[in-house]
């Protein structure tokens, strides 16, 4: 018994080792790589995705990604629709649209940016700003941290691979292919963090009658400048 079960176990690995070298090489698992890079500082900032595929085969493909910003962050639908109309990129979201309200109202954005992939490369560009947040007492430091985004990919013909995406990507970018296919990638970009200076509200009773003060000051010297009388002028001589 012993040297039956020495003789099939060589075989079967043998066999199972071909069964793995065989369906690693006609695999259609996919070798996804995801980078950003932060432009700016302040309220204002603009984020560039890099997306890279290295063995997708299939040439009619579609890249979206997908992410969800907290509500310390938002973007303008208005700039988004200009990204759009200057060809720059597709972008949409859903959620939270008023620009104005403090961070403590607001609520999450879902963002979702799309693109036909060129060969195998693509790159993404969201401008994302700052919400104002309400003052506290002696202020704070808020530290928000940019989520990561899913990377789906959507082509003409089925990636067996990999199970239809349940995430539900927003108008018109849901458009650009019928089954959009969640796919896991690597990173080189460490996470971003994105610091928030809160006002101090100890501060408040200054602030306003210094500014008070100031705004007394202005306008006592326009009422004095219009007031001033002004020189009449010389009439020409022939």
């Amino acid at each position: 018994m012993r040297a039956v079960k020495n003789t099939i176990s060589p075989k079967i690995i043998h066999i199972f080792t071909l069964f793995f070298v065989f369906n690693s090489v006609n695999s259609d698992w996919l070798d996804a790589k995801v980078d950003f890079h932060v432009d700016g500082d302040g309220f204002h900032r603009k984020i560039y995705y890099f997306v890279e595929i290295t063995n997708l085969l299939e040439k009619d493909c579609r890249a979206a990604l997908y992410l969800t910003l907290p509500p310390s962050l938002y973007v303008s639908i208005d700039e988004l629709a200009d990204l759009k109309s200057a060809g720059t990129g597709i972008a949409c979201s859903e959620g939270e649209t008023d620009v104005e309200i403090f961070a403590e109202e607001a609520k999450p954005q879902r963002v979702s940016m799309c693109s036909v992939l060129n060969e195998t490369n693509g790159i993404f560009s969201l401008p994302v700003h700052q919400r104002y947040h309400r003052t506290r007492k002696e202020g704070d430091m808020v530290t928000v941290t940019l989520p990561t985004p899913k990377l789906l990919v959507g082509c003409k013909h089925r990636i067996k691979e990999y199970l239809v995406s349940k995430i539900q990507l927003c108008s018109p970018c849901v458009e650009l292919s019928t089954k959009w296919r969640e796919i896991p990638y690597q990173t080189k970009t460490k996470s971003y963090e994105w610091n928030i200076q809160i006002g101090d509200s100890s501060q408040r009773h200054v602030v306003t009658y210094v500014t008070l003060f100031v705004t007394c000051l202005g306008t006592i010297w326009i009422l004095k400048t219009l007031w001033r009388p002004h020189p009449s002028k010389r009439r020409k001589m022939d």
